[in-house]
């Protein structure tokens, strides 16, 4: 009962934070510059090589995003940023991210940026710069909990003007850009142009107002939670052969966590390998991955296809239709009556702001549509369930870009007013 009580009153200081971030946002987050961060341009623009200046700029320009997600304030991107449709376009994405983590009552602890720079052409007062982009992250809320986030592209331009270098422009494949790429039908963020600012104005109320919606449903979330079925992981799936093999989720997630910021070396790794580490996690619970195997003994099986089937395989040189396509591995799972995973659905279609959290439960797939495609796009896997319908409390590990216990609510906000749906893997035969 104390728990419950505890629940209800830390939900409605969130409802309460709701109306503050995006309701009266204009008052709470008014401009904030913090000296710091000024006095730190100025010592980069003094220096006198070009490429010292534009790499310090750039580490400028992460430490000044995730301070603000640290503080939960905003900061004054004019002094980095030259103003234009694209670098707008990034304040807003930013606003949003801070907005959304206030929401939920998100805070950065301790954050470390890890940046590879993979080129930098400068010529004249002109530069671009590509580079990979990687943080740990640890949370107030989740003081042991250590994320890790991989393999980010960036592409940045710079431009100089009286001594002094800017941000022009910036194009990535982090979530809320690729989220506005789909949604303003463009290839790179560098094509967004003053006529897309209605357009992308209506998408950012779309999303406030998912994250609002899911904000509203997390209680009810948690008052409908079923304690068997989100410890045990207990759900009726589809009836066939008699089931000889169970799926042991911790395995499940042991291979998640070892693999999810670098590839396994018995597999391939596809450019949208989303649904591709999902199966390889899934086939490592069924017991294909040995843990206590060496990389050559476990590329043997794999090469056996052990504890795959004619349908849904993976390995070095590529994987199934059913193996690595979101949709695919979707439909096969949950029709399986044979050899092989099965798997059943649940929430499915769900909006993020309907979806029950407290269905979720470790070693699950979860599957998102978000409203700038036409189709399920994504997969991600369940690594823990710290507190039952809390997606703040909820991790996932990832492909494509690489991310290890990652918040819940990274993967809800850009899913916007789509679709999700969630997926529990039975018992099986093989």
């Amino acid at each position: 009962m104390k728990k419950i009580i505890a629940i209800t009153i830390v939900f409605c200081l969130m409802m309460s934070l709701s109306i503050i971030a995006f309701g009266n946002g204009r008052d709470v987050l008014s401009n904030y510059v913090d000296e710091n961060f000024q006095i730190e341009y100025d010592k980069i623009s003094s220096l006198k090589d070009d490429e010292e200046q534009i790499k310090n700029l750039i580490h400028l320009y992460f430490d000044m995003y995730n301070h603000s997600l640290k503080t939960l304030k905003p900061v004054e991107w004019d002094i980095l940023l030259i103003e234009n449709a694209n670098t707008d376009l990034i304040k807003e994405i930013h606003k949003y991210d801070l907005e959304y983590n206030i929401l939920y009552n998100i805070r950065f602890k301790n954050y470390k940026n890890i940046i590879d720079f993979e080129k930098i052409n400068i010529e004249e007062n002109q530069a671009i710069v590509n580079l990979i982009y990687g943080s740990d992250i640890n949370y107030d809320h989740l003081q042991d909990v250590n994320t890790k986030i991989r393999n980010i592209k960036y592409t940045i331009k710079l431009k100089k003007s009286n001594l002094q270098w800017k941000i022009e422009a910036i194009d990535s494949d982090e979530y809320g850009a690729k989220y506005f790429k789909d949604k303003m039908k463009v290839k790179s963020l560098f094509d967004i142009n003053e006529s897309k600012k209605i357009a992308i104005k209506q998408a950012l109320e779309e999303v406030k107002k998912a994250a609002i919606e899911m904000n509203k449903n997390i209680q009810n979330s948690y008052k409908n939670l079923n304690i068997s079925e989100a410890e045990k992981g207990t759900l009726n799936g589809t009836v066939g052969i008699a089931a000889t093999v169970s799926y042991n989720r911790d395995t499940a997630i042991e291979y998640a966590r070892k693999y999810a910021l670098n590839n396994a070396p018995f597999f391939y790794s596809a450019s949208s390998d989303c649904t591709n580490f999902v199966s390889q996690c899934v086939w490592a619970g069924y017991g294909g991955w040995d843990p206590t195997g060496s990389d050559s003994a476990n590329r043997t099986r794999v090469n056996n296809k052990y504890r795959m089937t004619s349908t849904w395989y993976g390995g070095t040189g590529g994987g199934s239709s059913s193996w690595e396509s979101v949709n695919s591995f979707y439909s096969y799972v949950k029709s399986n009556t044979g050899t092989g995973p099965r798997g059943t659905v649940y929430e499915e279609d769900k909006s993020v702001g309907s979806f029950n959290y407290s269905a979720i439960a470790k070693g699950d797939v979860l599957q998102g549509w978000p409203d700038s495609q036409n189709r399920y796009y994504h997969s991600i896997f369940i690594s823990a369930v710290l507190k039952p319908g809390i997606p703040a409390e909820i991790l996932y590990c990832s492909h494509s870009t690489a991310r290890q216990d990652e918040l819940l609510t990274k993967f809800t906000q850009w899913v916007g007013s789509g679709k999700m749906r969630g997926i529990r893997f039975n018992s099986t035969a093989y």
